[in-house]
């Protein structure tokens, strides 16, 4: 799960938050930020509780500026995973940085395999613009290998980029290996059908958007069990 979901709780207290989540049953956790703690602490906290810290989001401009000394942060804490998060507007498709984004991702996924950890794009409803009669999204997968870049699909995002997520899915199988599954206006039930189908292969990350509390936390879980291990 993203911790993201309970980020006030979090922001109060980390190992407390951590140690509720296990308690639910969650194996493994996504990171988005490190609320006020280093890399040694938050390695230790997940080695105490026998937690694995599976991925972090970190923000592009973050990774761009200090691509080792960000990207080792996350290694210190055991992180398999880095996912680019957000593009802020003057960075999305359709700006003239657009194309320097395609070349940094390229450079951070050269990054990430250096420290043993693999670069994933996390999309919105925005990469779902078309250049040239190309989603931006594809034409990202196209000019950056998969050896370099790996998808974290927004199920509830594609959605809304008008695409179904389900086929889009099974398009990106080939890449893809982790997948965020979202609750917009209690309308997740569709997203789990989907992990339900595909989850054997890849792993679902579950994420409450609408941050309606712990209870979501456990509706979550209990529609993601039978999905298959942690890779």
């Amino acid at each position: 799960i993203q911790i993201y979901s309970v980020r006030d709780d979090a922001q109060a207290n980390l190992f407390g938050t951590l140690k509720k989540l296990k308690e639910m049953g969650y194996d493994g956790v996504e990171f988005a930020g490190l609320y006020g703690h280093t890399p040694e602490e938050v390695r230790d906290m997940c080695k105490a509780l026998d937690i694995v810290p599976l991925s972090a989001h970190v923000p592009y401009l973050d990774m761009v500026k200090d691509p080792e000394g960000v990207l080792g942060a996350y290694k210190t804490i055991g992180c398999r995973y880095v996912a680019v998060p957000y593009l802020t507007p003057e960075y999305r498709p359709g700006t003239p940085a657009f194309p320097e984004v395609i070349k940094n991702v390229a450079m951070l996924g050269e990054v990430c395999n250096k420290l043993g950890m693999t670069l994933l794009y996390h999309n919105h409803d925005f990469e779902f613009t078309k250049l040239d009669g190309k989603y931006a999204l594809d034409i990202l997968y196209e000019e950056v290998p998969a050896s370099l870049l790996q998808t974290e699909l927004d199920t509830c995002w594609v959605n809304v980029g008008g695409e179904d997520p389900a086929a889009y899915l099974t398009k990106s199988l080939l890449r893809s290996y982790t997948y965020t599954v979202t609750e917009p206006d209690g309308a997740g039930r569709r997203d789990f059908l989907i992990t339900e189908h595909y989850g054997k292969k890849h792993t679902a990350v579950c994420r409450v958007d609408l941050y309606s509390g712990w209870n979501s936390c456990g509706n979550h879980l209990s529609g993601c069990h039978g999905t298959g291990g942690l890779p």
